[in-house]
């Protein structure tokens, strides 16, 4: 199972953070524009079952999803 998040940089920077509903941080990691394609892949397939949230953090916003992990 994997997460693909396409990639839209309108600032240098965006951090990418994957937190279970019981808090445990599954994922965080900061992305620049040089080092990024057009879209991020994040293998979460070991992750249990379960729901988790995304925040994807810019200079200027934080956005944030939520995944249902069956």
């Amino acid at each position: 199972d994997v997460l693909n998040i396409k990639t839209n940089f309108s600032s240098p920077a965006m951090e990418i953070e994957i937190v279970s509903l019981s808090g445990q941080r599954m994922h965080t990691k900061r992305y620049t524009q040089d080092a990024s394609a057009e879209e991020i892949i994040i293998d979460v397939s070991l992750y249990p079952a379960g729901v988790y949230y995304i925040g994807l953090k810019t200079d200027g916003a934080v956005h944030q999803f939520k995944l249902v992990k069956q």
